[in-house]
């Protein structure tokens, strides 16, 4: 069994997905519409765009 966390990094759960929320979470710290960030590409809870958006803010935006 611990032969699974050593080949962690070689691939990601959802690669896909990853950019949707960095970009989601831009486009509320953006635009600063993050208490309403529901509309037709924003299918789901915030909560994840939430946390991302923070540690945006706190941490910084690389990409």
């Amino acid at each position: 069994m611990l032969w699974k966390f050593f080949d962690v990094d070689q691939q990601s759960l959802r690669p896909w997905d990853e950019g949707l929320y960095m970009w989601r979470a831009r486009l509320f710290l953006d635009q600063n519409e993050a208490w309403a960030p529901f509309a037709q590409a924003h299918h789901k809870t915030p909560g994840h765009y939430w946390i991302v958006a923070l540690s945006m803010r706190l941490l910084g935006v690389s990409v």
